[in-house]
């Protein structure tokens, strides 16, 4: 659909141009917060609570790489107190946008002075360097909103606790995975950081950091002998990206397509991702039982014991 049509079906209340949108938006919120991703809106309803109003621009399920803008998205940005990115170049059709948003509304980047490998802008998926997020929400707003002080705090360290849990329930479970299995291939290179911290070897991928340009016949090839010299168990599709190449390459080289992994959003309503706490437990459960060929039974389940899954409202 063209975006002039888009806007007339808008402005005739033919389609609803939130569908997929994330909203939290308590009554007497202090702050109007849009965020980027439905990563950072979790992140940032987890911490404000509410306190905050919160929504995120990218749908559930939308690529960052690839989002285009909609005729909505300039009015809620105008909106907006405060706009909330990731950084490093995951939204560079931001730009487009920030122009719109008031005199003085404030813009932030949470993952400006953290180091990325590779240039790679998926940080969020070491739940270590998460917790350096959700460390930086807090600080940044307790820094526009003072007297929200004890509440962004009291919030910050019940959400830590749970990112705690977390990382060790995903340790767990990758010890349950023969070390000589732990090989990961997936549609793009968001899983590179969560490699790199639970003691996966990143084999590769067919889109590489960013899901823009479509991989060319040379680069599918070099990753087809990969798998096949590395005799990789398993491949991995994302839900944000079209599996249809992917699924290819594993009839060819004859390995499994593992269930879909979640990276740049959380899940939809139902799906039992619908939290980032609640997709990595999903993703970490996929990579066992895609790996392995077992079904996931429940042993390191103690390590998840007390958390309280919030569901996305």
């Amino acid at each position: 659909m063209s975006k002039r049509f888009f806007w007339i079906f808008f402005l005739f209340g033919c389609i609803d141009p939130y569908e997929g949108i994330l909203y939290h938006y308590p009554k007497g919120c202090k702050l109007k917060i849009i965020t980027t991703i439905t990563i950072l809106y979790d992140f940032v309803r987890e911490v404000g609570a509410n306190r905050i109003c919160v929504e995120s621009l990218v749908p559930v399920g939308g690529d960052p790489h690839t989002y285009e803008p909609i005729p909505s998205d300039i009015i809620r940005i105008s909106k907006a107190d405060v706009i909330i990115a990731n950084g490093h170049h995951l939204e560079n059709w931001l730009l487009k946008l920030i122009s719109n948003k008031r005199e003085n509304a404030i813009y932030f980047e949470v993952a400006k002075d953290i180091e990325p490998y590779n240039n790679d802008p998926h940080l969020w998926m070491d739940v270590i360097l998460a917790m350096e997020y959700v460390k930086k929400i807090r600080d940044f707003l307790i820094s526009i909103d003072p007297d929200g002080k004890e509440i962004y705090n009291k919030n910050y360290e019940k959400y830590m606790k749970k990112l705690k849990k977390l990382d060790e329930f995903i340790r767990c479970v990758v010890s349950k995975i023969p070390s000589e299995d732990r090989k990961l291939i997936t549609t793009h290179d968001a899983y590179s950081y969560f490699s790199r911290r639970y003691g996966f070897e990143f084999i590769g991928s067919i889109w590489g950091i960013s899901t823009e340009d479509e991989p060319s016949a040379k680069e599918i090839k070099k990753l087809v002998d990969l798998i096949r010299q590395k005799k990789a168990k398993a491949v991995f599709v994302e839900t944000t990206v079209n599996p249809r190449i992917m699924e290819s390459i594993a009839k060819e080289t004859k390995i499994r397509v593992g269930k879909k992994l979640y990276g740049d959003s959380v899940g939809k309503q139902g799906s039992n991702a619908e939290t980032y706490i609640k997709m990595q437990i999903h993703n970490i459960k996929a990579i066992y039982e895609g790996l392995t060929g077992k079904n996931y039974n429940g042993e390191c389940d103690e390590e998840l014991k007390d958390i309280e899954f919030n569901s996305v409202l």
